[in-house]
């Protein structure tokens, strides 16, 4: 018996040293820190990790950008204890054990978006600004055009309407397009050329842009070459780098007065525009 036990021990030891021998090394390094001058109580991370949610026992949710900067902070009250996130990126689940209760909250922030040089029409000074990330060959960009451009005319007088470039690698003449709706800009004819591009989506390249800038009493050889010039580009990669500064992942993308549009619907725009002209009245 006493063996047998010795025999199962050796076999047990051999086991181990070799499961030891063929376990791979650990290698790690540390990919993002955030210091806090209060004491974290609960983290959560969005599915995209676009946010990561960190709740510190003064009872507040501090928000941080996937490069670890800060976005913002909800004060939820020190009964709540623990956090957790949905599949929609701006909804949060706040747990409180004192309370029994779970919470689902929506957030989202005001971003300062630079329009500077963009085109727009509308007053510029009115009290509601809708910037609109759009590409030409987005064939929901071009829905999302007429939809904008009958909620503009029912609120002209309190809304002006900015157009943002943010083309999409996947769209071939995408990048193209956009340079030729900011060179139709300098030329006064921005809007002609909007609509067109739209119209012309599917079968957009030089040939067509030059037919269109011919068609408005413009040189199309001197068009094309605007269209390429490194100031043209500058403004491109600008509303690029805006428009992911902002958040934008896709096209079209809406933002009303900095807040963005969750619902690309009449009633959607309306709603959001009228809670900013009444915050303008208090």
């Amino acid at each position: 018996m006493k063996k047998y036990l010795l025999r199962i021990v050796f076999i047990l030891s051999i086991s181990m040293l070799y499961q030891l021998s063929v376990m791979a090394e650990t290698v790690w390094d540390v990919q993002q820190e955030i210091r806090l001058d209060k004491k974290p109580l609960d983290t959560a991370v969005s599915e995209r990790g676009t946010y990561t949610f960190i709740l510190t026992d003064d009872g507040t949710v501090h928000i941080y950008g996937s490069d670890s900067k800060p976005l913002g902070q909800i004060d939820v009250g020190r009964h709540v204890d623990g956090i957790a996130c949905t599949r929609d990126e701006s909804l949060l689940i706040l747990k409180s054990k004192k309370n029994r209760t779970v919470t689902t909250i929506g957030f989202d922030f005001i971003r300062n978006i630079n329009i500077e040089g963009s085109p727009y029409k509308g007053d510029p000074d009115a009290p509601v600004t809708i910037i609109i990330f759009t590409d030409y060959q987005c064939p929901y960009c071009s829905k999302l055009s007429k939809l904008a451009d009958s909620v503009f005319k029912k609120n002209k007088k309190n809304v002006k309407l900015v157009i943002k470039n943010f083309p999409l690698p996947m769209h071939s003449y995408a990048a193209p397009a956009a340079a030729a709706s900011l060179v139709a800009y300098k030329k006064g004819q921005f809007w002609e050329f909007h609509e067109e591009l739209y119209k012309n989506m599917a079968q957009l390249n030089d040939e067509v842009i030059k037919e269109m800038a011919a068609a408005r009493g413009l040189d199309p050889d001197e068009f094309l070459k605007e269209m390429r010039s490194a100031k043209i580009l500058e403004l491109i990669n600008q509303d690029i780098m805006d428009g992911e500064d902002a958040g934008v992942q896709g096209t079209p993308t809406v933002f009303i007065n900095g807040v963005k549009l969750k619902s690309r619907s009449i009633k959607g725009f309306q709603k959001l525009i009228d809670s900013e002209l009444e915050k303008k009245q208090q």
